[in-house]
């Protein structure tokens, strides 16, 4: 399974929470949901940071190539960042040229 289709399948099952029906539960099975709840947006945002974004602030040349450089900026967090990974939010960065 791709990190994308993970995504897709706990993002369906958190849409699935809205139908939970809180009337007649307890006060042990409302907290319990509540925590599953918490839990699914966890996991969405932490499988997320897995799937490369591009890093703003590439140099383009004056014929719209970009310029390598070493620094850029999180496109989450606006940190600025020098690897794959951003040191303070944990995105998956792209550093390629293109906009594919």
């Amino acid at each position: 399974m791709t990190t994308e289709k993970a995504i897709e399948y706990w993002k369906a099952r958190y849409e699935n929470t809205k139908y939970f029906d809180d009337v007649h539960c307890d006060a042990s099975e409302l907290r319990e949901h509540k925590e599953y709840v918490e839990a699914l947006k966890e996991t969405i945002t932490e499988l997320e940071k897995q799937v490369p974004k591009k890093v703003l602030n590439l140099m383009l040349n004056a014929d719209g190539k970009t310029t390598k450089v070493f620094k850029g900026i999180c496109p989450c967090c606006q940190c600025i960042v020098t690897n794959e990974y951003c040191s303070r939010c944990g995105q998956a960065l792209d550093w390629s040229d293109s906009d594919d």
